[in-house]
């Protein structure tokens, strides 16, 4: 399965239609894909190093409770 197919699979409004690497990083891939649709937008599309991060769904759990308790302080505190 290519990058596109890859990005496709995720919930966007658009079509992926390019993608291309992004940055040099030391611990994932990183790529920049490009989306077409009513306005062409880019998003980051990082494939996890499963070498360093074994455990990817706790690691993704972990990310939406961070997410999650943030943007409930956020929306506690707008003008902060």
């Amino acid at each position: 399965m290519g990058l596109t197919q890859v990005a496709d699979r995720f919930k966007i409004n658009g079509r992926a239609v390019k993608v291309r690497p992004f940055g040099s990083g030391h611990i994932h891939d990183t790529y920049t894909v490009l989306l077409h649709g009513s306005d062409q937008v880019e998003f980051l599309l990082q494939k996890i190093n499963t070498n360093v991060f074994r455990d990817v769904p706790g690691m993704m759990q972990n990310i939406a409770l961070v997410t999650d308790h943030v943007g409930k302080k956020l929306s506690m505190n707008p003008d902060d």
